[in-house]
């Protein structure tokens, strides 16, 4: 896991660095980058969550929605399929879920924040 999870990560860095700098945001680069590795470091042991963000990023770069669409319901199912496959208590879950919650809100706060 650990090692298609990195190599998978790393391509979505780039695919979101390379779209950045197509949509003229470079500046926003490094505040991007960090955020999606922060909010996707804790999926290291499921790396179909990456693997249906960058879909979903590639299909908003290429205009398909039909692409996006089909990163939207991967990000559904492997999300379900993580939250089961946890090897732990129903508290340490529900005490991940909130924490990632809040990271997304946060995150989203920040980024309409300071793209104004």
């Amino acid at each position: 896991w650990w090692i298609s999870s990195g190599i998978l990560l790393l391509l979505l860095l780039y695919v979101t660095w390379d779209t950045l700098k197509q949509l003229n945001l470079q500046k926003w680069t490094l505040l991007v980058c960090s955020i999606v590795l922060l909010l996707l470091l804790p999926t290291v042991l499921s790396p179909g969550i990456v693997a249906s963000v960058m879909i979903m990023i590639l299909g908003f770069r290429v205009g398909h929605s039909y692409i996006s669409i089909i990163g939207v319901l991967s990000m559904i199912y492997f999300m379900i399929a993580f939250y089961y496959n946890l090897n732990t208590t129903l508290l340490l879950k529900s005490v991940y879920l909130m924490i990632s919650g809040a990271l997304f809100i946060g995150s989203f706060f920040i980024l309409k924040k300071q793209l104004k």
